[in-house]
């Protein structure tokens, strides 16, 4: 019976047809569309907001009103933003203009991008395994992750950061497999936008230069002048907006750099912290034995 079975053509369909290899597809994408009506649920009578979020408003805002990525001093006076970078302000004003209030156009545009990076964390699992199962599974852990669920129904920058750093691991990715230069520019511009959107991204540049030299597969005169491109694009956003920041306000990023010496007792601080990784404060091991 069984093997009468596996004569029929309907049998053959279903082994061979190209669709079912994509099943893991189509389960992320129906997970991702109930991920993101379940956060539109949830944020239903608004996103969360705090004391970054006012500042990404206020800079959107600002951006409409024609005085510049900026926030207004009780005195009434714009003062330009260089703590906060600017990504999702440009990106919340943009939806702006296409005619969504700003704290509705964050609302929406975070609660679509947990679907988007759902999607993304699927497609990047699967390519690193080549397994649709632990695709899923993997995407499920991301979209029902505590924190996940929490940033993404807050107007904050985690989800727009995490679109952007996901999107240039998969163009890479790509751009290794193909060896197309569109890719890489692509890929290094993702990353340039993931800098302008959290600073903690400006560590994907030196780590794209060096995925590129120890990764890719092509000749070593290659990989360097791709690598130097690769450097030199993911720069050439951030190096525009500190120059901005720099002409506007004196200095780019509102920051110093200060040499501050460490004491014996915060080296002590430290590596306590670091054996706590592993032996809670509450078991009171002795800090010898702990450090040992």
């Amino acid at each position: 019976m069984i093997a009468s079975l596996k004569n029929t053509r309907q049998y053959r369909w279903l082994t061979e047809s190209k669709i079912l290899r994509y099943y893991w597809l189509a389960v992320i994408l129906a997970s991702a569309i109930i991920a993101t009506a379940a956060e539109l649920w949830v944020t239903r009578a608004g996103p969360g907001a705090s004391g970054d979020s006012v500042h990404y408003i206020q800079g959107a805002l600002n951006l409409l009103a024609g005085h510049g990525f900026s926030r207004l001093k009780a005195s009434g006076q714009y003062i330009p933003i260089t703590s906060f970078p600017p990504g999702l302000s440009f990106v919340l004003a943009g939806l702006h203009a296409l005619g969504l209030a700003v704290i509705d156009a964050g609302r929406y545009l975070n609660t679509i991008l947990l679907g988007i990076n759902t999607v993304l964390v699927g497609l990047l699992l699967h390519r690193a395994t080549r397994s649709g199962l632990l695709a899923i599974v993997g995407s499920w852990m991301f979209m029902y992750a505590e924190n996940i669920v929490r940033i993404h129904s807050w107007i904050m920058t985690e989800p727009l950061f995490l679109f952007f750093v996901f999107s240039a691991i998969l163009l890479l990715d790509l751009y290794f497999q193909r060896g197309k230069i569109i890719l890489l520019v692509v890929a290094c511009l993702s990353v340039g936008f993931a800098a302008l959107t959290r600073y903690v991204g400006l560590a994907l540049i030196p780590a794209t230069c060096l995925a590129i030299l120890i990764v890719h597969k092509e000749k070593a005169s290659r990989r360097w002048r791709d690598a130097i491109l690769a450097g030199l694009v993911c720069l050439l956003p951030i190096v525009l907006w500190f120059w901005h920041n720099a002409q506007s306000t004196g200095n780019p990023v509102n920051r110093q750099l200060i040499y501050h010496p460490i004491s014996k007792n915060l080296i002590f601080a430290f590596f306590d912290e670091i054996s706590y990784y592993w032996f809670a404060p509450s078991l009171t091991i002795p800090y010898r034995i702990r450090w040992s």
